[in-house]
């Protein structure tokens, strides 16, 4: 078999360049196409909305403000599911839409949607999108004695790093604020 195919290469040796040329021209223009990044994020676009009513039991919170919130987000554009959880006084709806929607379109649908749905909403609810935020958008900082004396310090130099770096033997702080889980 192999002595077939090295004898049909050496014989067709112009054919198997061009097919090669081929293969390497292919690879490189899908290469100038393919967004390349450190940490590639493959998460995908979601728009988190949270809302509060303290009043509300569990049960009420999901039959007059899950309900309609998530009523008031279906047929957008783009939107492939939603996902939700009510707990006493909170709910929170997860619109996930599709790969290609940008994220900033996504959100302004929303607030669109949001901004109608408010009125079918009970007295004293508070609806808030979420932050612009990934899996990957945890940023870590480390937790700089100095940083006690100037607060913000920690926290600008968090945000200025755009991947977690190691912190040393100090205790790695997520831009949330809460300490980060052991490696």
């Amino acid at each position: 078999m192999i002595e077939r195919i090295v004898d049909f290469s050496v014989r067709r040796r112009w054919l198997v360049l061009l097919v090669t040329l081929s293969a390497a021209a292919s690879g490189f223009w899908s290469l100038t196409k393919l967004p390349i990044d450190a940490v590639p994020d493959v998460t995908n676009v979601q728009v988190q909305i949270n809302a509060v009513a303290p009043a509300l039991t569990p049960i009420e919170i999901e039959k007059q403000v899950t309900v309609a919130l998530e009523t008031a987000l279906a047929g957008m554009p783009g939107l492939e599911s939603t996902r939700s959880f009510s707990r006493n006084g909170f709910a929170q709806i997860t619109a996930v839409f599709a790969d290609r929607t940008n994220i900033y379109f996504a959100r302004q649908l929303v607030a669109e949607r949001l901004n109608d749905a408010k009125v079918s909403l009970p007295p004293g609810v508070e609806v808030k999108m979420g932050p612009v935020s990934t899996g990957l958008g945890e940023a870590c900082r480390c937790d700089d004695p100095r940083s006690r004396e100037q607060p913000r310090r920690g926290r600008i130099a968090g945000d200025r790093c755009p991947v977690p770096r190691d912190c040393g033997s100090r205790t790695p702080i997520g831009a949330t604020g809460k300490q980060n889980p052991p490696a």
